[in-house]
């Protein structure tokens, strides 16, 4: 889980109280209202909103993993709301690792099962399984390094 997203949880909940406690139990003179709208948005968007994206990417990893392909053991967190749903899911994941590491742990025939390697583009991995394709791209960012999986169900689509 993103450690960011857990900090804006918790000023989202304390939001939530101070607006419940001044716009409801002790209500000020001029802008209760503020104080009221504040208490709305935070308990019945911003909180909810943010425990989705925490409780989806908890379990992207596992999502990830039943695809076939390993996860990188040196995955960080997950990071934002592409975190493995849909017909052609994403994953995003920050992670400890150089570009050199992330290829050789991919080449290795027990990291990707029955996954076939067809294109290896330095920072982009490719593989091929059926009718599916999973790509692997690495990105070296400021604050962190970026491993993007990208699955492609190629069967689901109109010809």
């Amino acid at each position: 889980m993103q450690v960011s997203l857990l900090f804006l949880l918790a000023v989202a909940i304390l939001l939530s109280v101070q607006g419940y406690y001044f716009g409801y139990v002790r209500p000020p003179v001029v802008l209760a209202w503020l104080q009221q709208a504040t208490f709305i948005i935070s308990t019945f968007l911003l909180v909810p909103v943010l425990v989705y994206v925490l409780l989806n990417q908890s379990g992207a990893v596992k999502r990830l993993a039943e695809t076939g392909i390993r996860p990188y053991p040196r995955i960080t967190e997950s990071v934002g709301v592409a975190n493995g749903f849909g017909e052609n899911p994403t994953w995003v994941f920050e992670v400890d690792a150089t570009v050199n590491e992330v290829r050789e742990f991919y080449q290795a025939k027990a990291n990707t099962g029955d996954w076939t390697l067809q294109n290896d583009a330095g920072v982009f991995l490719s593989f091929k399984k059926g009718e599916a394709t999973m790509t692997i791209a690495y990105r070296q960012g400021v604050s962190g390094n970026t491993l993007i999986y990208l699955l492609k169900n190629n069967s689901s689509q109109v010809q």
